[in-house]
């Protein structure tokens, strides 16, 4: 499992994609639910299915500061990101 990067801007708006690639025995399998939960911030959904090369992804975002983790937890087997930091949003030049 692995996050497109590890802080955005808590604005609403920047977006952290998570990607969940599951296999078993080393082979894709399609059509897994996969729940998805976070510690902050919201997901775009809240489960979804694999595809036929086994992957998933759900993004994040967040209007308020913090750091967040998200899981995913398929056929009993839950997986966690690295925290992920979302920062409030620097003052534009000239303010």
């Amino acid at each position: 499992m692995s996050a497109d990067k590890t802080s955005a801007i808590a604005d609403s708006a920047d977006v952290v994609t998570v990607t969940l690639n599951y296999t078993k025995g080393g082979s894709p399998v399609e059509g897994a639910t996969v729940n998805w939960s976070t510690t902050g911030g919201n997901l775009s959904v809240t489960s979804s299915k694999t595809g036929k090369a086994g992957g998933t992804t759900v993004k994040l975002t967040s209007d308020t500061e913090g750091q967040f983790i998200v899981t995913a937890t398929v056929d009993g087997v839950t997986q966690s990101t690295d925290e992920i930091t979302f920062m409030a949003k620097p003052p534009e030049s000239g303010e």
